[in-house]
């Protein structure tokens, strides 16, 4: 998706795992993960 000229994205992560399904179902949201560690900030 392409919003205000920036793509717009959500992605899951699971560190070492390859199977995507399991990290589908059991990851974290990397862009939350930024968020709550301070190293991102959210743009309205």
């Amino acid at each position: 998706m392409l919003a205000f000229g920036r793509y717009l994205v959500d992605l899951r992560e699971l560190k070492g795992e390859t199977r995507k399904e399991w990290t589908l179902a059991e990851g974290l949201w990397l862009n939350q993960a930024l968020l709550d560690k301070g190293l991102a900030q959210k743009v309205e």
